[in-house]
């Protein structure tokens, strides 16, 4: 099996995203497998009778290793493409939109909608919003010319349509 995908994916130049889409359609077989070695001792390194040690199978970390990515982008993909945004999952795959881009806005869909009404948790909602775009106090990430893209307290309180003191208020 894993010859087939590393042949087909090795003749395309495939953007991440298809790349795990094509190697998702073998996740069931690759659970399967899983499902063989659930229950057995997995810690040993050799048998004394010569046998065969069986190893651990992660789904998630056979997926990314086929897909030639890491575990969290396969978590990523997976967070997007069971998201109820019809609209974001075909231009993810369609690569119009990257995986983490589509996480976030997945991600903060889910903050917003829960915070909606309760003070506690919208400070949590604000708390794992600046975690998200990794604005933290102090540094200055406006000086170097990639991070002109980068959400700041007014981005989250202008998304959220409260001023950037009320927002520090919350927290």
């Amino acid at each position: 099996m894993g010859w087939m995908i590393n042949t087909q994916l090795g003749r395309r130049n495939l953007p991440p995203q298809q790349r795990i889409a094509v190697v998702k359609k073998f996740e069931k077989k690759i659970q399967e497998q899983a499902k063989t070695t659930q229950g057995t001792r997995t810690d040993l390194t050799s048998s004394p009778n010569g046998e065969k040690v069986i190893t651990s199978t992660r789904t998630d970390k056979e997926l990314a290793k086929l897909a030639g990515v890491g575990t969290g982008t396969v978590a990523r993909f997976n967070k997007v493409m069971n998201s109820d945004d019809d609209e974001l999952k075909k231009k993810v795959l369609a690569n119009e939109v990257s995986i983490n881009a589509g996480y976030e806005k997945v991600i903060e869909t889910n903050i917003r909608q829960r915070g909606i009404g309760n003070p506690i948790k919208l400070g949590r909602c604000i708390k794992e919003l600046e975690q998200t775009y990794g604005i933290e106090y102090g540094g200055d990430r406006k000086s170097s010319s990639n991070n002109y893209n980068l959400k700041t307290q007014s981005d989250i309180a202008e998304m959220i349509g409260i001023s950037v003191d009320t927002l520090n208020n919350y927290k």
